[in-house]
């Protein structure tokens, strides 16, 4: 009986090569959220994963049941996805090439973090004068740029106008606004200075910081 050599190995030696080489190890990414506090709770499929050292299929969406990837070499796990909350991962995210058939395990947990924060922007009408007693409106608006719901009364100061309390409505909804309105008239002095310049603070809600115009 004749056998062929393939590279130098019997069939039965290189098949058994192939099958070691084929064997690579495992990496399995669990995805949690804590939504805790949240006004608007999301899924775990609200992030994208991304596996860096990975053979296929290195990005997808988060899954609390696991997503199985295989490895090719160093590798390390991140996200992307919605702000307002925080992350930790687990040792087993980033590391050194394993051996083969080695199984790892990476969590991804998600906190949510109450954020606030408001925007005071002012608007003048109208924007010129030109007689004693004429009357100029002004239009504050507070915009609510964190992630969560204000619920405590707004308070505008303006060092022309005075105070306006309160100052639109709450609760006031992430990414929403409210408004409010004050008058000015024109003195004399206003005419001889040729200008009106005035400053305005929105009271801030919770343990926010002042913002001044």
């Amino acid at each position: 009986m004749i056998n062929v050599l393939l590279d130098g190995k019997s069939p039965g030696a290189q098949d058994r090569s192939l099958a070691t080489s084929a064997i690579l190890p495992t990496l399995t990414v669990f995805k949690f959220v804590d939504n805790d506090g949240s006004p608007n709770p999301l899924s775990p499929s609200s992030w994208i994963m991304n596996v860096s050292g990975c053979l296929s299929n290195c990005s997808f969406l988060g899954n609390s049941s696991g997503t199985i990837v295989s490895l090719t070499g160093n590798y390390n796990v991140t996200e992307t996805g919605p702000t307002g909350y925080t992350a930790t991962f687990s040792s087993g995210c980033s590391g050194t090439f394993p051996g083969g058939g080695s199984a790892v395990t990476c969590n991804v947990n998600n906190n949510y973090t109450a954020h606030a924060g408001i925007l005071l922007t002012k608007t003048a009408s109208p924007t010129t004068y030109s007689v004693v007693g004429q009357i100029i409106t002004y239009t504050y608006t507070i915009n609510n740029t964190g992630n969560t719901v204000l619920t405590t009364p707004f308070t505008v100061t303006d060092n022309q106008t005075g105070t306006i309390s309160p100052c639109g409505s709450v609760p006031l909804n992430p990414g929403a606004s409210t408004s409010c309105t004050a008058t000015y008239t024109i003195k004399q002095s206003d005419i001889d200075n040729g200008s009106v310049t005035n400053a305005a603070t929105a009271s801030p809600p919770q343990s926010m910081k002042r913002i001044r115009l």
